[in-house]
Parts: C-alpha cells; sequence; structure tokens
C-alpha cells in the first residue's frame, strides 16, 4: 500500500513552475528529439530537486519538503515527490507529480523490481548488455514508479546482479528468466532487502567505474565505496582518490591549471576530470539518491533548465553523447533516514536542515517573486522572439557531399560565431585560419578572413549573417586551407524565433555525420 500524502499548497506551487518552465520550451523543440527528451526529464527533475532555489543556499525543493513535512528526527521514513511524462496527455497535463512517504517496507524501488520480475516471466530477450528492447520498456514504463528510460535498465542490471534474473540456454539471443527463489527475496523485511540491493549497487558502481577508467579492482573496490557512503566522503575526495589510484596527484596539478607551460599529460588529466565526475554521478549518487533513496545530494546552484534541455535536444539531434549533461555530480551530500540506518560512523558534517524557526512564508515569497521574475523575462522573450528573423543553412562538405547538417542559426550571427560551430560540428578542431566566400554576380569575389598570426585581424568577427545573404538558396563558401576543408553554406529558408529556444542549433543532419559523431564520442 502506498502511503501517499498531500502536501502543502505552497510546495506544489513551486513544483508547478518547474513544469512550466519544462513545458515553455519543450514544445518549441525539434520532434526529433522530442522523445528522447521526454524520456529523462524524470531525471532532470530530481536534478532540480535536489539542488537550490537560491544559489549556496540549501533550500532545494527536498529540503523544503522535508522543512514542511516536520518529522522526528528519529523517524525511518521521509516525503519524497517524483516527476512522470504521461504519453497520453499533452501540454501541461502531461506532467504527473507523485507524493509518497518512503519507507523500507514501501519502498518504489523494490516495488517496480517485482513489477520488473513479474514482467519477464515466463522469459524475456535482453540484450548483450543486459537490458530490454525498446518497445519492452515502453510497455513496462507506464507500470512503474517513473518512466525514465535509465531506471529501467538499472533494475534488469540490479535483478541480474542479485540473481534474480537469471540468463538461459539459448542460441543467437540473450534471454532471462526469474529465479526459481527470488520470490522468497522479497519475503524478508524491507530494511534487508534494501540492503541487499545497497550492496548490489555498490558492485555495480565497483565495476562500471574501474571497467571504464581501466583501473585495478582493488583501488576502486566494493569496499571503498561502501565506506564512501556510511561517511558522506564528499565528490571532490572521492575524485581525488580515483587519481591517486592511478599515480596522480590531481589536487597539485589544479593548482597549475592556469599555467600555459602544461603538458599535453597534463591538459588531459584535466579535462578528463569532468569525465570522472560524471561517472561518479551516474553509478553512485544517482542510484543511491533517486532510486534508491538512501543519500539526499545538494546542488549549490540554480538549475537553468531551459539551457539545459537545448543543450541535451542539440545533442540528440546529432545523435551524440549527452548522458555528461544528464548525469553531472554535486560535491557534498547526506544521508536520508533510511541511509542513516546502514551508517554507524562518523560522517562528514553536512546539515541539510532548514532551521524550523524560519517563517515558512518568506522561503516561498522569495521563490514566488523569483519565478514571477522569471515569468515576465519568459514573457519579453517570447515578444522579442517572434521579431527575431531566424535563418535555416544547410552546411555541406564540398570534398564528401553526403555529410552535411543543418543549422538554425539567428541572422545576426557573426561569420566568426558560424565558423566555429562548423568546425565544431565536423569535428574539426579550432583555432584555424579561414576565409568565407561570397560570390557576386560581378564576378568580384568578397572574402572574410581570419589570420591568427596577424594579431587583430579578424573581419569574420565583425560580418554577420544577413549582411551575406537574404534570399532563399544564397550560397557562402567556406575555405579552411591548413586541413583542406570546404564547405557550401546554402539558406533554405528564414522564419520567426521562438520562446526558449537557444540559437544556433542543429536541425538535422546526414547518416555519415551519425557515424562521425558516434566516432568521435
Amino acid at each position: 500500500m502506498t502511503n501517499k500524502f498531500c502536501p502543502p499548497e505552497n510546495y506544489i506551487e513551486l513544483l508547478n513552475n518547474y513544469c512550466y518552465k519544462c513545458e515553455r520550451t519543450f514544445k518549441n523543440l525539434e520532434v526529433l528529439s522530442k522523445r528522447e527528451l521526454r524520456e529523462i526529464i524524470p531525471i532532470l527533475f530530481k536534478k532540480w530537486f535536489f539542488s537550490s532555489t537560491m544559489d549556496n543556499t540549501i533550500v532545494s525543493p527536498a529540503n523544503i519538503l522535508t522543512w514542511e513535512a516536520d518529522k522526528d528526527d528519529n523517524s525511518l521514513s521521509f516525503a519524497d515527490t517524483d516527476l512522470i511524462i504521461s504519453a497520453k496527455k499533452s501540454g501541461l497535463n502531461k506532467y504527473v507529480l507523485r507524493h509518497r512517504v518512503i519507507t523500507f517496507e514501501d519502498h518504489p524501488l523494490i516495488e517496480d523490481m517485482k513489477t520488473v520480475l513479474n514482467f519477464c516471466s515466463p522469459v524475456a530477450e535482453l540484450d548483450e548488455k543486459g537490458n530490454l528492447n525498446d518497445r519492452l520498456k515502453s510497455l513496462l514504463k507506464t507500470k512503474l514508479n517513473t518512466t525514465e528510460r535509465f531506471y529501467i535498465d538499472y533494475i534488469s542490471a540490479l535483478c541480474i546482479k542479485l540473481k534474480l534474473l537469471v540468463k538461459m540456454p539459448s542460441l543467437f539471443t540473450e534471454v532471462y528468466c526469474p529465479s526459481d527463489d527470488h520470490d522468497e527475496f522479497f519475503e524478508r523485511s524491507g530494511r534487508d532487502i534494501l540492503e541487499d540491493i545497497l550492496f548490489a549497487s555498490i558492485e555495480i558502481c565497483s565495476g562500471k567505474i574501474a571497467n571504464d577508467l581501466v583501473l585495478p579492482a582493488s583501488s576502486f573496490s566494493s569496499a571503498i565505496i561502501y565506506a564512501y557512503f556510511k561517511k558522506c566522503v564528499p565528490v571532490n575526495e572521492i575524485i581525488k582518490d580515483v587519481y591517486s589510484s592511478m599515480g596522480f596527484d590531481i589536487e597539485k596539478l589544479l593548482e597549475r591549471c592556469d599555467d600555459d607551460n602544461l603538458s599535453f599529460e597534463d591538459q588531459s588529466l584535466l579535462a578528463s576530470i569532468n569525465y570522472v565526475g560524471h561517472l561518479i554521478d551516474k553509478w553512485y549518487i544517482t542510484p543511491l539518491s533517486a532510486y534508491l533513496r538512501l543519500i539526499r545530494p545538494l546542488y549549490p546552484l540554480t538549475n537553468d533548465l531551459t539551457e539545459k534541455l537545448n543543450l541535451i535536444a542539440d545533442i540528440y539531434t546529432i545523435n551524440g553523447y549527452a548522458d555528461t549533461e544528464i548525469f553531472y555530480p554535486p560535491n557534498l551530500y547526506s544521508l536520508t533516514p533510511l541511509g542513516k540506518s546502514f551508517s554507524d560512523t562518523e560522517r562528514y558534517e553536512f546539515d541539510q536542515t532548514i532551521p524550523k524557526d524560519i517563517p515558512k512564508g518568506s522561503i516561498y515569497d522569495v521563490i514566488t517573486n523569483a519565478f514571477m521574475t522569471d515569468k515576465f523575462h519568459f514573457e519579453l522573450e517570447d515578444f522579442i522572439a517572434c521579431s527575431r528573423t531566424i535563418f535555416s543553412l544547410r552546411v555541406k562538405d564540398m570534398k564528401d557531399p553526403h555529410k552535411w547538417i543543418v543549422f538554425e542559426a539567428d541572422n545576426m550571427m557573426t561569420l566568426s560565431a558560424l565558423s566555429f560551430e562548423i568546425m565544431d560540428a565536423f569535428e574539426l578542431g579550432e583555432g584555424h585560419d579561414y576565409t568565407f566566400i561570397k560570390k557576386t554576380k560581378t564576378n568580384v569575389d568578397l572574402r572574410y578572413s581570419y589570420k591568427s598570426k596577424k594579431s587583430g585581424f579578424n573581419e569574420p568577427e565583425s560580418i554577420s549573417l544577413n549582411s551575406v545573404m537574404a534570399e532563399n538558396n544564397d550560397k557562402l563558401y567556406l575555405d579552411i586551407p591548413k586541413i583542406s576543408a570546404e564547405f557550401v553554406i546554402i539558406l533554405l529558408k528564414t522564419d520567426i524565433g521562438k520562446g526558449g529556444i537557444l540559437y544556433p542549433r542543429p536541425i538535422r543532419q546526414s547518416r555519415l555525420m551519425d557515424d562521425l559523431r558516434e566516432k568521435f564520442d
């Protein structure tokens, strides 16, 4: 029986504001990326849920909910909220908020593991990674407590790790079925069940990170991660330990990060820090917070949903790797009431409790005023967007016409900015000298060049698209002589701007470009 509860009206309004921001951006994004975006909005909601609503404070929606619930500190339960996306509804109605009290005996993950096992009975076909295919996921996710696609894969991994889902002999396909004793696993107390799930989660985390970073198993073992969990070790310290296990003192390197004489190896190490943080979030922070609900992270800065959705939509459009934008770590986190029952050691002091003597109306007043300001800016943006002219541009590799991409860009975009977008899209690196060429009817070509060795010589920085292109099928050429690259840019059409959309943005690309992006990722 689910312990549902009715949170206060002010809290509901706070969540509705999030849904409003999400829908405002979502409705104007390209159809090509909407299906994928719909599936990750629940996990983006959790990132926002754990993010401060006022920079550098502990006032996150998660902490506000705990503050509102005003429960006994020794209680083995806490209030939580999830967002699911209904495929059958549209507009703001598709955002369904679920509020419940989490306990050991009423835990969403335990419920959902039972549902997945029943779904896989008598047998289910999984891929080589142990995941259900997209068709089966779409049938299953309506039966679960969240519609987020990573969640279903994670439950499959847990069931296989716990030997609740076992592989059957088969030719050419990976077929699994529930184990004969899987029912007995769930006949125990909720705490015992969740403890086994916790150990399995930690083993998965250890294996995934050690394998991805090619670490010795002993340097990032389950025992080490379990100690991190019990002590609430900050993510920065975990990252230092990861690099230390590989023989690098990342702290000393960070002190020299502004040094112009860093070696290529040192530059590569610095560049890898974000990726290591991403792995820690994907396999440690997110599962233990959003799925097992044993830790509560705090992201100290407000979450810019419009920018995040635009960025991920762009990556999906070009079939890129978006996980690094979805899974990004906080530094600090604390244990939930359930998590504390597994920790009997001294922990890093990080109190997320909002003082009870703060007047409840004061926090909501600040948040509401900020939202009303945002809403005014949204309406202003929508008005301004309608007055902007947006060019739809096809950029084609002249040496390989099958490699092309279509951009939308503001007609006031500079040629310098356009060159950066093209070099980035075609994986050409940056900093190359280049020349834009505009052919005229008088056979006198107009040239706008960037010369890196000629100080201050950057004509394209002062030339906007609308000064060289005006009508459909107008063409502009880009020559990058050092790498023998030549492109033609064709104006396909013009349109008005849309609110909540960040330009430039990719719209579609050729299959060869998909292959190029996949190889690069």
